[in-house]
């Protein structure tokens, strides 16, 4: 049973830094979002872009939980 573990002790491992990494990401791109230089169209786009990775984010997370 424990030979069984270890390789979903690594996916879930594996899951948590895409998470991690999806949501930085969101993060990087709200905060680019709020340069004051951008156009509407522009700032509308990164803030898209920041909903999809935070999308990706909780897919990780829930496909970690599916197990």
């Amino acid at each position: 049973m424990l030979i069984h573990a270890v390789p979903h002790r690594l996916a879930d491992a594996r899951c948590l830094a895409s998470a991690r990494r999806w949501r930085t990401h969101a993060e990087l791109l709200r905060d680019g979002a709020e340069v004051p230089a951008l156009t509407t169209g522009q700032r509308t786009t990164l803030l898209r872009n920041a909903e999809a990775a935070e999308r990706q984010a909780r897919r990780r997370l829930r496909a970690m939980r599916m197990r």
